[in-house]
Order: C-alpha cells, then sequence, then structure tokens
C-alpha cells in the first residue's frame, strides 16, 4: 500500500488572519483503494451524508447489487470491470449512492451522487486531492462547489507534493 505525503506551507501573515477568523484547511481525496458503497439520503450541499443501507466492502472489477428488498449485497467479480473501477447495480428504484474510502482504518465518504440513480452505476476514484480554506467544515460533509481558492494536486504515480498558500492569498504548487 503506498503512503502519500502533502506538505501544506502557509504564509505566517495569511495564517494569522485564516486562524482569527476561524478558517479550517479542508482536503478531499480518496487513499488506500479500500471502499465500501452504500444507499445515502438525498444530496444536499452542507448537510452530512447518512447511510439508507447497509455498507458492503467493494474493490476494483467487482459490483454490488443493491437489490428490491433494500440490502446492498455482498461485492462479486464484475465479467466486465475495468482496472480503477466499481459498480453499484440498483434494482430497487430511484436512490441516492455514495462511496466512502478507507483513511488509516475508519471508513469516510469520498462521494455522494448528487442525483438519484436508476439501473446501475459505476464508481471511478480519481488519486488526486483537492486542498482549501473553509469556515465550517466537517468530516463527511456534502460539498457541491468549493468557494475560494483552491488547488487540486494529482498524485498519480508520485509519492509526495509539497503546496505553499502565499501573502496573496494564492495556491503554488512547489513540489
Amino acid at each position: 500500500m503506498a503512503e502519500y505525503t502533502l506538505d501544506v506551507n502557509v504564509d505566517l501573515t495569511r495564517l494569522k488572519v485564516l486562524k482569527e477568523n476561524g478558517y479550517y484547511l479542508c482536503l478531499a481525496r480518496k487513499v488506500d483503494n479500500q471502499y465500501n458503497v452504500f444507499t445515502s439520503n438525498t444530496f444536499e450541499v452542507g448537510a452530512l451524508v447518512k447511510a439508507q443501507s447497509n455498507k458492503q466492502d467493494i474493490a476494483y472489477k467487482q459490483e454490488c447489487v443493491y437489490d428490491k428488498a433494500t440490502i446492498m449485497q455482498p461485492a462479486k467479480s464484475d465479467p466486465k470491470g475495468q482496472d480503477g473501477s466499481f459498480k453499484v447495480i440498483n434494482e430497487y428504484g430511484d436512490t441516492n449512492f455514495a462511496v466512502a474510502a478507507k483513511v488509516k482504518g475508519e471508513y469516510s465518504v469520498i462521494y455522494n451522487t448528487p442525483n438519484a440513480i436508476k439501473g446501475q452505476v459505476t464508481f471511478t476514484p480519481i488519486n488526486e486531492v483537492c486542498i482549501w480554506f473553509a469556515l465550517d467544515s466537517k468530516t463527511n460533509t456534502m460539498i457541491s462547489t468549493i468557494t475560494g481558492d483552491s488547488i487540486i494536486v494529482p498524485y498519480n504515480k508520485v509519492l509526495m507534493h509539497s503546496i505553499s498558500y502565499d501573502a496573496s492569498g494564492n495556491w503554488i504548487l512547489t513540489g
């Protein structure tokens, strides 16, 4: 399992202002390639994602069936599965689905479908992080758009990056 590192440097004058105004450094990403899927509450910006069904572990090239009895069935091999993706086959009806990634032994939601899904949905997690400052964010909060400046840091085959937030409030990828 790869371990990724991100060094964040914030200009000291900016850091003081951010702290005084109650800003938090936020990061959204997937790690460890360990996921679970479940049905979730309807997407609402700022709401916490809540499981509406049982959760099932799933891996790339696998699929889960959400059946008519509202049970998420255990994952099985997907004969048409592709590297980097997994899917949920929805036999129930219009339903929102969420994906959680395992981070240091605990699952955190990384995606919630913004619209209810009929039929099947394929999930392809992306190996990148988005970093920004926000006033009132909590783990597992649904995010539609990020207000303010942010930076996307792609990892792909790179395991370490450095970013800076300068005195002018600009994000810079430095390494």
